[in-house]
């Protein structure tokens, strides 16, 4: 079916929030409330209200009236996921730097494979 305006409001941090289990950029639940200036559109149609995907466990509305500073957290994630990011990439910064070496390595040696082929082509006789 089309979006509507909440998925539009909301999609995008929908995915990042549910993932990352978080809710909001920087303080969590209450950047979803008429205390912060961050969420227009949807202060204005849902005030108190955090988007289901700040819900630990995901349901219908299950973020009703958890817009607050200190939220119920067995109901919604209490951390930004600006916080929630910076963790999730440092705690697997080994194993993305692992990566990185292991695709410069790879191309690396068929560089080398490449070119002792092409040496041993011009040098027959």
């Amino acid at each position: 079916g089309d979006p509507t305006k909440d998925d539009i409001a909301t999609g995008p941090l929908d995915v990042v929030q549910a993932g990352l289990s978080c809710c909001g950029i920087e303080d969590g639940p209450v950047e979803w409330s008429s205390e912060s200036s961050k969420a227009t559109y949807w202060i204005r149609t849902h005030d108190n209200d955090v988007p289901d995907s700040c819900c630990v466990t995901e349901t219908t509305n299950c973020g009703k009236n958890e817009a607050k500073a200190t939220p119920d957290p067995a109901v919604v994630f209490t951390e930004g996921c600006e916080t929630a990011l910076y963790d999730y990439l440092t705690d697997n910064l080994l194993l993305i730097g692992g990566l990185g070496v292991s695709v410069a390595f790879l191309e690396v040696s068929s560089q080398l494979k490449s070119h002792t082929k092409v040496t041993k082509s011009l040098f027959r006789c």
